[in-house]
C-alpha cells in the first residue's frame, strides 16, 4: 500500500466513524495523557454488576474506535465505527472511573434544532 492510498482508507475511516461525547462529572479528575487502553481499564462496573451490565460494558468496549478526553473543557470522545453503532449508544451511562457520565449526541442534537427552526419560520 503506497502512502496516497493509507491516506485515502484513513480518510475514509475518519468519515465513517461517528463521536459521542460525555462530560466529566464536577470534581472528576483523570490524567491529561492516559492512552485508550487506559480508559479501556477505567471503563468497569467492578465485580458487582448484574450480567446484562458487564456484556453490555464487553459490547461498547468491542464497538469502540478510539477514546480521547479534552482536559480544557473535560469532554471525553468516545469514537465508534459508524453512525448505526454509535446510535445505540447514546444516551447509555459509560461506568468510568467510578462516575456514570451519558453519551450525548451533539450531532444529532443540532440537526433537531436546524429542523425545528425551519419548521417554525
Amino acid at each position: 500500500m503506497t502512502a496516497y492510498e493509507l491516506a485515502v482508507s484513513t480518510d475514509i475511516f475518519k468519515v465513517i466513524e461517528y463521536q459521542l461525547y460525555a462530560h466529566l462529572a464536577s470534581g472528576q479528575r483523570l490524567g491529561a495523557n492516559l492512552s485508550g487502553s487506559a480508559f479501556l481499564s477505567l471503563i468497569c462496573m467492578g465485580d458487582e454488576a448484574a450480567a446484562t451490565q458487564r456484556r453490555e460494558i464487553a459490547d461498547v468496549k468491542a464497538v469502540l474506535s478510539s477514546i480521547t478526553m479534552d482536559t480544557d473543557t473535560m469532554v471525553i470522545t468516545v469514537t465508534f465505527k459508524g453512525k448505526r453503532t454509535a446510535t445505540r449508544w447514546v444516551n447509555w451511562r459509560l461506568p468510568l472511573a467510578r462516575q456514570m457520565l451519558k453519551l450525548h449526541d451533539y450531532k444529532q442534537q443540532r440537526e433537531a434544532v436546524k429542523l425545528s427552526l425551519e419548521f417554525a419560520r
